[in-house]
């Protein structure tokens, strides 16, 4: 479920005044590479079902994109260049539009949904009914299916409590890698904001008493009709319940207040106190997130020899087994050689474990002397042995992946992805077991004169827009 409150606008849009123009630690390209992922198949997830996690990232970033680019190049051409021209009226878009099909609200739920999808499960987004309640759910999600999962997949059903929470790190992860990557960054401080500072707050919603007195209005409201019953209610106090408890049959809840049906919703006050001290700081770990630099308009730093660039951030996720803080460092040289990597510190209630994560983002190589761009990925890590809160053993696991992007015609690519992962979580896959996944798909790639571009001595530019 998502919760949009008035609390929750005025302040996230109070924060959208940190995302005005700020510094840039380093002069940009004069080039920046605008490119548009169009998914087509992602297999076996798409075996009679779609979107995938992947599929629906790529989908809203698309539409993010290019809303704020065919609006910047249009008041370019009419040579406004001023805050309020430019970047007010993307801000503005941008908080509206998160409660549309696309938008980061539309993504949270459908990521929800790719993690009950994968087992079979169908659900609606409540996205695409445009309801003027503060409440969107993830609804047509029958009690059955919520039993079977909890008996069967106790750590499935835990990680779909948190898969929007990941959505939305995760989205502004690639909003991130596209900007120091490809130089390409169309005034998406706004978008950064609302995802980091919808999840910490809605995190603190949750650790409160204001998530007993909104379950007990959407029951109400709900009554006996299962149908319109979120899948879960408060994202973050169900998955504290469930991670605590995988042996409890889904049915201990009880019985809905009307009557029919289990009561699916967890409140603050259900949770025992050793449970409501874990939220708490969970909560509070969340604040590590704004820890960005990002977020400020600072999307690279210079190194000491001049030769290259770099940015690093820290980011905590929720986890089928407890969490995950892992350090982000993104690099690159000023040829165009590039590494994106990652140190992950997996938490559950027995130990921590370690994983690392490397990827080369579009690297320039040739096949069949054909030229082609290759993103390589591996990743290793020791996880949970389970992938459950009190398992006292870890396990080695990894994942393998290679992206070729592949010239079909000026400005059109066409690429294909082979990745296989073993028994683990990874952000954005939903697969907990070992599985190989094909995935392929379409790219426009743009390069354009970067609209950010200063003319000016480097110790002058002060007045970047990010």
């Amino acid at each position: 479920m998502k919760i949009y409150r008035a609390g929750l606008v005025v302040l996230v849009f109070a924060s959208l005044l940190l995302a005005v123009p700020s510094v840039f630690a380093a002069t940009e390209a004069d080039v920046e590479t605008r490119i548009y992922d169009f998914p087509v198949l992602d297999f076996p997830y798409n075996n009679g079902r779609a979107p995938s996690m992947k599929q629906s990232m790529q989908m809203s970033n698309d539409f993010n994109y290019f809303v704020h680019n065919a609006w910047l190049d249009m008041v370019a051409e009419q040579g406004m260049h001023d805050w309020a021209s430019q970047e007010l009226p993307i801000y503005l878009f941008d908080f509206i539009a998160g409660s549309w099909p696309l938008g980061q609200g539309w993504l949270h739920e459908e990521w929800h949904r790719a993690v009950l999808g994968r087992r079979g499960i169908d659900s609606y987004n409540g996205i695409y009914d445009f309801s003027s309640s503060s409440m969107v759910s993830v609804s047509r999600v029958q009690d059955a299916a919520l039993i079977a999962l909890k008996r069967e997949h106790p750590q499935e059903l835990v990680r779909a409590h948190a898969a929007g929470f990941e959505s939305q790190y995760e989205q502004n992860l690639e909003f991130e890698k596209h900007a120091f990557f490809n130089q390409h960054s169309p005034v998406m401080g706004a978008q950064l904001w609302l995802n980091h500072l919808g999840n910490i707050l809605y995190m603190d919603m949750c650790a409160s008493t204001m998530s007993n007195t909104e379950t007990d209005l959407a029951n109400q409201q709900e009554g006996a009709n299962v149908a319109r019953r979120d899948f879960t209610g408060f994202d973050c106090t169900a998955w504290t319940y469930d991670l605590f408890r995988p042996n409890e049959a889904y049915t201990a809840r009880g019985v809905h207040p009307s009557g029919v049906g289990v009561d699916r919703y967890i409140k603050f006050s259900d949770l025992t106190a050793d449970e409501q001290r874990y939220l708490t700081r969970q909560r509070n770990l969340s604040l590590l997130n704004l820890m960005d630099p990002f977020l400020f308009g600072l999307n690279q730093f210079e190194t000491p020899s001049g030769k290259g660039y770099w940015n690093a951030n820290l980011r905590h996720e929720l986890t089928p087994f407890g969490y995950d803080i892992a350090a982000n460092v993104f690099l690159k040289s000023s040829e165009g050689a590039a590494i994106f990597g990652a140190l992950h510190t997996y938490r559950n209630d027995k130990a921590t474990s370690l994983g690392v994560d490397v990827t080369l983002p579009r690297y320039p190589t040739q096949v069949f002397d054909k030229p082609v761009h290759i993103t390589p990925r591996v990743f290793a890590w020791m996880q949970p042995d389970n992938l459950m809160f009190r398992d006292t053993s870890t396990k080695l696991g990894g994942l393998a992946s290679v992206r070729v992007d592949v010239p079909i015609e000026e400005g059109w690519e066409i690429y294909g992805e082979l990745e296989s992962k073993s028994k683990g979580w990874v952000a954005g896959n939903e697969y907990l077991d070992s599985k190989m996944a094909v995935r392929l798909g379409l790219t426009k790639v743009l390069e354009t004169q970067s609209r950010w571009k200063k003319t000016a001595p480097a110790a002058a530019q002060t007045d970047v827009p990010q």
